[in-house]
């Protein structure tokens, strides 16, 4: 298990003060089995993350769903968080944006796949505030 790190970016408000936040970016990862899960993102102090989902290849019949899960420590126990609507079809490949609030310091996606050809290609971006 590997550990990421987002960047820090911003942008300047109408009155000139800097709002921060967090780039997310995990990496795109193609996966096949029932469940499983990414690498750990280290967030620091953010509790918040504004994510979208990409699915770019999904096996026929298969339900793919991600949860975002948090923990203090990068090798504790994972909690979930919430997850993102299962992706059912070759047609839904368009993008989801969830936020999902109340994160610890450690964030990590655990997948689930059932029924057909139990594959998916994905990724995960966003932000944290």
């Amino acid at each position: 298990m590997a550990l990421l790190h987002p960047t820090l970016d911003g942008y300047a408000t109408d009155s000139g003060r800097f709002a921060g936040f967090l780039s997310i970016a995990f990496p795109s990862a193609s996966v096949s089995g029932a469940s499983g899960s990414s690498d750990v993102m280290d967030l620091g102090d953010r509790g918040t993350a504004r994510l979208d989902l990409y699915v770019t290849a999904l096996g026929a019949g298969t339900t793919f769903t991600p949860t975002i899960t948090t923990c203090a420590t990068p090798g504790g126990s994972f909690r979930s968080v919430a997850a993102f609507t299962g992706v059912t079809s070759a047609s839904a490949y368009s993008a989801e944006r969830k936020s999902f609030t109340g994160l610890d310091r450690y964030v990590q996606i655990a997948w689930t796949l059932s029924g057909g050809t139990t594959t998916a290609t994905y990724r995960i971006s966003g932000d944290a505030v």
